[in-house]
């Protein structure tokens, strides 16, 4: 009966000493009081820019993470002097916004990259755009019209998977949600 007693003893301070010792280093405090994670040990160029609203990677030509709560949002050219050129993997995941005008000189966006923005309604292609990652637009509920520039050479398997409200135009044919695959098998090899 002692020893049991002791091992639960044991166990409840190994625990009561493990709980104080979360890490909370990783996170930077911004002037807007919210907590973002700093990254830089895994990647050491991603920059917060002094407006807030996005995380940069690569130099700050890709931004990897929307920090804002705009409903719309225009995103600029450059960020802090660079050029953007890729909306990165998942950049915009679940985000609230109904519209994102994107910017000349963009080229790419990354795999997810507005990935389960449900109340999407209007999104602005640049004609700098060439290419559209795996399902870039997933989940988008409310997408109900995307006009794809003639320079755009690659779109991934299931950039509109669960668009079931979508029109996708590009090179003059419109493609709906039942015949997207059809849109797909264009960029296909």
């Amino acid at each position: 009966m002692q020893k049991k007693l002791l091992a639960i003893f044991m166990t409840l301070v190994m625990a009561v000493s493990f709980a104080g010792c979360k890490d909370d280093s990783s996170k930077t405090s911004k002037n807007d009081n919210t907590s973002v994670e700093d990254n830089s040990e895994s990647n050491s160029d991603e920059k917060a820019p002094e407006n807030g609203d996005y995380k940069t990677i690569n130099n700050g030509t890709e931004i990897s993470e929307y920090l804002g709560t705009d409903s719309v949002v225009s995103i600029p050219e450059e960020i802090n002097g660079t050029k953007i050129s890729i909306i990165g993997m998942y950049a915009f995941d679940r985000k609230e916004t109904t519209e994102i005008i994107l910017p000349n000189g963009l080229t790419s966006l990354g795999y997810g990259a507005f990935y389960y923005c449900k109340n999407l309604e209007k999104i602005t292609l640049p004609d700098t755009l060439e290419r559209i990652g795996e399902f870039a637009f997933i989940g988008c509920e409310k997408l109900t019209n995307v006009e794809i520039p003639e320079s755009v050479t690659e779109i991934g398997q299931k950039a509109f998977e669960e668009c079931e409200n979508i029109s996708v135009t590009f090179k003059g044919n419109t493609y709906d949600y039942a015949h997207i695959e059809d849109l797909y098998s264009l960029f296909s090899e």
